[in-house]
């Protein structure tokens, strides 16, 4: 039991101290996941964008991003593995081109053309260039990261819960994805989508 303003300042400090050591562990961790998203964001980009042609542009967006999810798992050597170690590499492959498919479908959508990613820069930067042929301010690139880290923090509602039902089958990660984008479309998930 912490009582006192002396206890929860040292409980505090505890805590803290034991927060950035897990930080400094975890941070050539999360570099080593970064890149490893960062070299396979241009991967079958030219492939997607071939089969984004071929579908019909003026459908809903999140069908046209659940398609390509899962023309992307069809491609991917590992993606009908269900196992854990797998599904790790399945998410980071999603994570690394699902901002250049919804930016390629959003040019297309708009008759332009796609533009390559940055790898130079960030996720949400490289997203928004992507999406207007421009480099973002920082600005823009910032309020879309703090959007995503929103996203992330989102909590556990009914997409989250069809993904976790999907991978509890030990089904393969890019199914669980569609069901989660099938689930995140509906209106009644609060158009959390628009």
């Amino acid at each position: 039991e912490v009582t006192g303003t002396a206890g929860l300042e040292a409980l505090f400090r505890e805590s803290s101290r034991f927060h950035l050591e897990v930080v400094e562990r975890r941070a050539a961790e999360l570099e080593e996941f970064f890149e490893q998203g960062r070299k396979l964001v241009g991967l079958q980009t030219a492939l997607v964008e071939r089969a984004l042609k071929t579908l019909p542009l003026r459908a809903e967006p999140m069908a046209l991003l659940r398609t390509a999810i899962s023309i992307v798992g069809l491609h991917d050597p590992e993606g009908d593995s269900g196992l854990v170690d797998r599904m790790r590499n399945q998410a980071v492959r999603v994570m690394a081109k699902t901002p250049t498919l919804v930016a390629t479908m959003g040019r297309l959508r708009q008759g332009q053309s796609p533009v390559t990613p940055d790898l130079s820069c960030g996720h949400a930067a490289s997203f928004l260039a992507m999406l207007h042929a421009r480099p973002p301010t920082d600005e823009e690139a910032r309020a879309l990261d703090a959007y995503f880290v929103l996203l992330a923090e989102h909590g556990f509602n009914a997409s989250t819960f069809a993904a976790r039902t999907v991978t509890g089958t030990q089904s393969d990660y890019y199914s669980a994805i569609v069901a989660a984008l099938g689930t995140l479309k509906g209106p009644l998930h609060g158009a959390a989508n628009q």
